[in-house]
C-alpha cells in the first residue's frame, strides 16, 4: 500500500478549466465547483487561441487549468520524461502504438498541439499571473480511475465521466471535449488533494524512481530506483506545471506528494481585462 500523501486540503469555489486540442479545434471545458461538489459543466470549442482568449476576456479568474498536452519538456536524449515511464508501466496501462514512439510522450506529442498548449498557458498567465496548471493524460487517467483497460465507446465514456463529477454531461460531445472535461477534473482533484501525486517530481535530482530517458544499453526496466541524472531535467516554457495523478499503489508513489497549490481567489469586484 502506498505511503499516503497528506497535503493541506482546500475547498475551491469557482471555475476550473480543462483544455484539449483535437479534431482541428481547441476544446475548453469549464467546471463550476463549490468545494467537493461540481455544480455544472460548460464546453466550448474554438478555431484558434485568439477566439478562445476573446471568450475568456470577461470571465473571472479560474482556480486552475488542466491541459491534455505536453507542457514540460525533457532535456533527455529521447524526449521521454520520467512521468511518461511511470504511465506506461502503470497497472492499467493498455499498450498502444504510442508505446513505440517516444516522441509522442515527450515534447513532440503532436508538436503543433504542444506548442499551441504552451502558447495557451502563456496567454492565460499573462492575463492571470500564477494560474495553477497541470498536465493530463486523459486516456491513461481514465484507465487508472476505472481500474480497467477497457476504452468504452464515447457515449459510455461521457456517462462514466459524468458519474465521476456527479452531474449529467451532454449526451452529444466531441471526443476532444470529453478530454477537456477530464483534464478539468484532474485539476479539480489536484487542487483538493484528492490526486496527491505529482509525476513531474520524478525528474527532480535524487528521485529514486524512474529517470527521464534511456542511456545506451540500458532498458526502461533498468531505470527503476535509480537517481535522476543531472541532465534529465525538465524545462517549463510556460512556467511551472504539475502532473497530478490519482492514488497509486506503487511503492515510490509516496515520494511524489504534490505541493499545496497556491489558489488566488479574485475579489468579487475584480475588473475585466480588455487588453488586446
Amino acid at each position: 500500500m502506498m505511503n499516503q500523501c497528506k497535503p493541506d486540503l482546500v475547498s475551491p469555489r469557482g471555475i476550473v478549466l480543462g483544455y484539449c486540442e483535437k479534431e482541428e479545434k481547441l476544446q475548453l471545458a469549464s467546471l463550476r465547483v463549490d468545494g467537493d461538489v461540481v455544480l455544472g459543466c460548460e464546453v466550448a470549442e474554438f478555431w484558434n487561441l485568439h477566439e478562445m482568449m476573446g471568450y475568456l476576456v470577461e470571465k473571472p479568474r479560474p482556480l486552475g487549468i488542466g491541459a491534455h498536452a505536453t507542457l514540460a519538456l525533457s532535456t533527455g536524449r529521447e524526449g521521454w520524461r520520467a512521468a511518461d515511464y511511470w504511465i506506461v508501466e502503470a497497472p492499467f496501462h493498455r499498450q498502444s502504438e504510442y508505446d513505440e514512439f517516444p516522441f509522442y510522450w515527450g515534447p513532440f506529442q503532436g508538436t503543433d498541439h504542444s506548442l499551441s498548449a504552451i502558447a495557451m498557458l502563456c496567454a492565460l498567465r499573462t492575463r492571470w499571473p500564477g494560474l495553477p496548471a497541470t498536465e493530463t493524460n486523459s486516456r491513461e487517467c481514465y484507465f487508472h480511475v476505472n481500474r480497467s483497460t477497457i476504452w468504452h465507446p464515447l457515449e459510455e465514456r461521457i456517462e462514466i465521466v459524468g458519474d465521476w463529477l456527479g452531474i449529467t454531461l451532454p449526451a452529444v460531445m466531441r471526443d476532444g471535449a470529453l478530454d477537456a472535461v477530464m483534464s478539468a477534473h484532474a485539476m479539480w482533484m489536484g487542487l483538493r488533494g484528492k490526486w496527491p501525486i505529482d509525476l513531474h517530481k520524478l525528474n527532480r535530482p535524487g528521485s529514486q524512481a524512474f529517470v527521464g530517458s534511456c542511456q545506451d544499453g540500458v532498458s526502461r526496466e533498468d531505470h527503476y530506483h535509480q537517481p535522476a541524472m543531472s541532465f534529465e531535467s525538465l524545462i517549463f516554457p510556460a512556467g511551472p506545471v504539475s502532473f497530478y495523478w490519482p492514488p497509486d499503489d506503487r511503492a515510490d508513489a509516496g515520494k511524489l506528494c504534490a505541493d499545496k497549490p497556491e489558489i488566488l481567489i479574485p475579489p468579487q469586484n475584480e475588473g475585466v481585462c480588455h487588453g488586446n
